[in-house]
């Protein structure tokens, strides 16, 4: 096949987003329809959160059991490329990210993002 090439392009999707925007890409946060849950819920995952952020050696060890090198990567991991709460620069951009997909037709209504 002349003229075919198999190179591959690699794009970080947050980097093209944080050079377009400005902004801070938001990879993973945990989101529910409002009334879905009560105070004590959150509360609940909010202590999770906590305890989760004091235990990043711990968390590792119980994942990667018996492979002390793969435990030292994911608490480091854990420990120095996870925010485990947005400020006002993620929030803003979680913000644009949602009013963006609704100008597109991905999601019905970006509508008011309520944080906890």
């Amino acid at each position: 096949m002349s003229g075919f090439s198999r190179t591959a392009e690699r794009i970080d999707l947050g980097e093209a987003w944080t050079k377009w925007t400005g902004l801070p890409f938001v990879y993973a946060f945990w989101a529910g329809r409002s009334g879905s849950l009560k105070a004590a819920d959150v509360e609940a995952l909010q202590q999770a959160r906590d305890a989760g952020v004091l235990s990043p050696d711990e968390i590792a060890r119980e994942y990667f059991p018996g492979a002390p090198a793969h435990q030292a990567m994911g608490a480091r991991y854990l420990r120095d490329n996870i925010k485990y709460s947005l400020g006002d620069e993620e929030r803003a951009g979680l913000e644009l990210f949602y009013r963006y997909a609704a100008e597109i037709g991905d999601v019905a209504s970006a509508g008011a993002l309520r944080f906890f």
